[in-house]
């Protein structure tokens, strides 16, 4: 995922959400378990028979040709994706990340230090279990993830996963931002810290050196875009600059491969969700305009010698809108609608964009919804 609610210069969240999150966040307390990668309660381990890998089977049915190659139907649900439950333990420890970091940040901005020190204190272990403890961690690549069935009658799947998978990475991002803002206030300490450095550092070569990374970052639709998210994101909270700008520069590259001169997104546009991955594009280059502010490159106002721009995209998109009644936009994407739009506002001085969320998904509903969910949306292929 993804960037927090205030690192989008959203509104601050609602008295009522402050106190929902701490609500929530004094119940994992209680419970006092924190989700990890190995323990995979009741789901199967990657073919590498190693509990510390991730692994996943396809969210849409999909499965390997005589020819060697893929089929799929797009939209067609696999009836195994449950098959592997690493994906659900990440989001559990998002989600608890998510409240107890931000419950530990109000409670220090309202001088309540005992408060913050006991939710800072869950939040750090939250880090350390996933990055840090060698009992417990999670290994820094994603060689398993989307793994397909090894023929279209097979109820077997392949003992690999593909490049394709890469995407699933997109919710490591989370605990990077969370981290960050942990770190601004000193709730985090440098141990945990430096571990978490470390383990992204792994995981920024293997996505810029391996066989898989290198091919997703060939990818001309939407993958490309989230796989320069995460290289990009990853790079910059390891102090790896270069491969920032790098980034940010094949960012602005795919602009042409992306966007017509129109604005429309014909990678995106002919799939089964016509809404939803345009939707999801513009997300990721939100997201990578935002990082672009902060290093210099500016990806909100270029324009490609084929006349693409995301300035186009954008208005592309809005002029294109079914009426609110019709449901264009799934209810999973909403986080992605409220922060790709709130962000486009911000960037271009324009109320409409500010105002769209709101016109499809109403104010109380996007921010109970987004803080209940804290970007669980599901990433897709």
């Amino acid at each position: 995922m993804s960037t927090s609610y205030e690192t989008m210069n959203s509104p601050e969240p609602r008295v009522e959400v402050m106190d929902t999150i701490k609500k929530y966040s004094d119940e994992i307390l209680k419970e006092g378990k924190v989700p990890t990668i190995t323990n995979k309660e009741g789901g199967e381990t990657a073919p590498s028979g190693d509990p510390h890998d991730y692994a996943s089977v396809t969210r849409y049915k999909m499965w390997r040709t005589e020819s060697g190659g893929l089929d799929w139907v797009d939209g067609e649900m696999n009836p195994d994706f449950e098959k592997y439950t690493d994906n659900k333990r990440m989001e559990e420890a998002r989600a608890q990340l998510f409240f107890t970091a931000t419950a530990a940040i109000e409670s220090h901005n309202n001088g309540q230090v005992e408060d913050a020190d006991k939710y800072s204190a869950y939040a750090s272990q939250v880090l350390r279990k996933w990055f840090v403890d060698e009992k417990t961690r999670m290994n820094p690549r994603l060689e398993y993830a989307h793994i397909v069935r090894k023929s279209e009658d097979s109820s077997e799947y392949e003992d690999k996963g593909n490049y394709f998978g890469i995407i699933e990475g997109d919710d490591l991002l989370l605990f990077v931002e969370e981290s960050s803002r942990l770190e601004e206030l000193g709730l985090v300490d440098q141990e945990t810290l430096s571990g978490m450095k470390q383990w992204y550092g792994e995981y920024l070569d293997w996505l810029t050196k391996s066989e898989m990374g290198i091919r997703e970052s060939g990818m001309e639709n939407n993958h490309g875009t989230m796989y320069d998210v995460q290289v990009a994101t990853v790079a910059d909270f390891v102090g790896r600059d270069d491969i920032v700008i790098e980034a940010l520069n094949r960012a602005k590259g795919r602009i042409g491969t992306h966007i017509e001169n129109d604005g429309s997104q014909p990678l995106e546009m002919h799939r089964q969700d016509s809404y939803g991955y345009p939707l999801y594009n513009l997300y990721g280059y939100s997201r990578l305009s935002r990082l672009g502010v902060k290093h210099g490159v500016d990806i909100w106002n270029y324009e490609a010698p084929s006349g693409g721009s995301l300035r186009k995209a954008f208005e592309f998109y809005l002029d294109n809108l079914p009426d609110a009644d019709e449901k264009p936009i799934q209810s999973e994407r909403h986080g992605q609608l409220f922060l790709t739009m709130r962000a486009a506002a911000e960037a271009y001085g324009d109320q409409r964009y500010f105002d769209v969320p709101t016109k499809y998904f109403p104010e109380d509903q996007l921010e109970d919804e987004i803080t209940k969910d804290w970007f669980s949306f599901e990433t897709t292929q």
